[in-house]
């Protein structure tokens, strides 16, 4: 965002990363093309980098194999191990022990690269994680695959209780869902 805009927008999303109580620890920014989702979400990870409470930043682009979602998972957990040696190592046990490189099981990418890597791997304070437009994730199964990991109470609690997610999107119904 061009400096001074958006304030609001930007110390409202801030302040909910930062509360300890929350109901969700997603956050979802709707509208339509052009409404300056983007601008928010690159703001909000440049704010949280600068804080170093970053855990990542993705970005889904319809048609690019390198912003797809079957490889969004495996770089998340890239992505949380280039911030901490800890989780670097745990990540590296876990790719030792099985074969996921391959995979493209979203449940089973989830159950690995993040939860088995995180598993006592303390972190204080929030880290936030940034998807931005999550419409452009793709169609068919995947796409419903990974929207029920996101909705899932019992997948959402396996996630460290500092985690954060916040989410742009176009408002298409199944995001809606969320």
């Amino acid at each position: 965002c061009i400096q001074g805009t958006r304030v609001k927008v930007l110390d409202a999303i801030t302040q909910w990363a930062f509360k300890d109580d929350l109901d969700s620890h997603i956050c979802l920014l709707l509208g339509p093309a052009g409404a300056g989702k983007s601008a928010i979400a690159h703001s909000v990870a440049h704010i949280f980098d600068d804080l170093g409470r970053l855990g990542s930043s993705f970005c889904f682009v319809r048609g690019d194999s390198s912003r797809c979602l079957e490889l969004y998972l495996p770089t998340l957990a890239r992505d949380l191990a280039d911030r901490d040696q800890h989780i670097k190592k745990a990540l590296g046990h876990v790719l030792e022990a099985t074969s996921l490189r391959k995979t493209d099981d979203l449940q089973d990418q989830f159950n690995h690269f993040i939860t088995q890597t995180m598993q006592g791997c303390s972190v204080i304070g929030p880290i936030l994680i940034v998807i931005d437009a999550l419409d452009e994730c793709g169609d068919g199964k995947p796409r419903k695959e990974f929207f029920k990991l996101l909705t899932n109470p019992e997948t959402m609690k396996k996630l460290p209780s500092n985690f954060r997610i916040f989410i742009t999107s176009r408002p298409d119904q199944d995001v809606q869902g969320l």
